[in-house]
């Protein structure tokens, strides 16, 4: 007998009851990752005639290539290539336009329960679960008392309305965890843009209590950036206004280039970057070190009032990473 069930509808009570009914413990089992021949496969069946190789330059130009294992992610990715004429637009409509898609429910068999959450509101609440998992260095949520721990809190004490649970895990936004009950973000880059959006939000709104100055000593302790919320960082940059701009360029000005959208920062904020790259560079002309093989675009950075802030750059004749950066073909 196979049964195939969304995670969030197995738990260890129908173990039990599987156990129980038919007296043999089941084998649990999960769907593994694509690997690349099989993303090819699946690219060539979804997009008859298009070039796989030149779709996945594309998605990795946005450091987005990390997603492609998961189809629902490489088929959403798909669509918007070649609805965007094979040429993305910019990094943080890719995100926007993904987790939309994958609020929605996607089976048209399964019936909608009176009462459930719009896709906003799944968005809303997920995004919500997303921030205080990062902010608090936890890898996913549960949904057992029994299985309660600080890498997985109980996912009711985390959202107000413990109604939306079940909304929320039945998303792909969420996949199952190594146990059972448990699950994590689909990907940690999702659960950054969402968990982003979430906080600059609750900070730009008057009435909120939340504030920047609430958040930042959770995201750098005595004003050094987590390595695990850089992503986070970059996002809030991206996002956020000219203020949260501001304070995270001030924070870590590589993490705002490396893991947001920099085409969204406003011109003000894009010369503090480029300066606070230079200084960045004085101090250690390879600050890329480890991250040195990551490829991203920074194309949205330069815009036409930014060029006296770069010609220097370019003319400037040194081997550090900065000028590698600005210089690079085809970014």
């Amino acid at each position: 007998m196979l049964i195939s069930s969304r995670s969030s509808e197995w738990d260890n009570a129908a173990t039990s009851a599987f156990e129980e009914c038919l007296g043999e413990r089941p084998i649990i089992a999960r769907l593994l990752d694509f690997d690349e021949s099989e993303q090819r496969e699946i690219f060539e069946k979804h997009a008859e005639g298009e070039d796989f190789d030149a779709f996945r330059s594309e998605v990795s130009r946005f450091d987005l290539e990390a997603l492609l294992p998961n189809p629902q992610f490489l088929i959403l990715f798909v669509d918007a290539y070649l609805q965007s004429g094979r040429n993305f637009k910019d990094k943080s409509s890719i995100f926007l336009q993904a987790i939309e898609r994958l609020a929605k429910e996607a089976n048209s068999t399964v019936k909608k329960a009176a009462g459930s959450l719009s896709p906003n509101q799944k968005v809303e609440a997920s995004s919500e679960v997303f921030a205080k998992l990062l902010l608090s260095g936890s890898e996913g949520v549960t949904t057992s008392e029994a299985h309660e721990e600080r890498l997985y809190p109980l996912l009711r004490s985390l959202l107000d309305k413990g109604d939306a649970t079940n909304d929320i895990l039945a998303t792909r936004l969420f996949k199952p965890g190594d146990a059972v009950d448990t699950h994590r973000p689909v990907h940690k880059i999702v659960a950054e843009y969402a968990a982003a959006d979430y906080l600059t939000k609750r900070i730009v709104d008057p009435t909120d209590a939340l504030t920047l100055e609430n958040c930042l000593p959770v995201i750098a302790p005595n004003s050094v950036v987590r390595d695990e919320l850089r992503g986070l960082l970059g996002w809030m940059a991206s996002l956020g206004n000219q203020q949260i701009q501001k304070a995270a360029i001030e924070l870590d000005p590589y993490a705002v280039l490396a893991n947001g959208d920099p085409s969204q920062l406003e011109p003000d904020s894009k010369r503090l970057l480029i300066s606070s790259l230079k200084e960045v560079e004085e101090k250690d002309p390879y600050f890329r070190r480890g991250d040195f093989w990551r490829r991203f675009s920074v194309s949205g950075l330069f815009s036409p009032e930014l060029l006296h802030d770069i010609r220097p750059l370019l003319r400037k004749r040194s081997d550090g990473h900065l000028r590698g950066l600005v210089n690079r073909p085809g970014f």
